[in-house]
């Protein structure tokens, strides 16, 4: 993804911060960050093609309902985890899911 263009973009933005957390490991941390600890919605980049655990799944959802946060997906491609990471947290949690159109 063109990461550098997705950060120009967001850095205008007042009150917005880019994680650049890269690969799954670091995913659940990112999400539950102190910086998006107040954030009314999360806009999650990504290709979705890592393996998702529904354990972290289960607590990322706590977190972010008890925060009362959206979470809003942007997949690059259709990964092998976008529909499990979609109906398991993104829809349940009132966001969206934005997929990049292949030109």
């Amino acid at each position: 993804m063109p990461m550098n263009a997705i950060y120009q973009q967001m850095i205008k933005w007042p009150n917005t911060y880019f994680i650049d957390f890269d690969g799954i490991t670091y995913t659940v941390s990112a999400l539950m960050c102190k910086e998006v600890m107040e954030a009314d919605t999360i806009y999650w980049f990504s290709d979705f093609m890592d393996a998702v655990d529904e354990s972290h799944i289960e607590d990322v959802m706590k977190k972010l309902k008890n925060r009362k946060q959206k979470l809003y997906m942007h997949a690059s491609v259709h990964g092998l985890s976008l529909e499990k990471v979609r109906d398991l947290l993104v829809i349940p949690l009132g966001g969206e899911v934005i997929e990049t159109k292949a030109e």
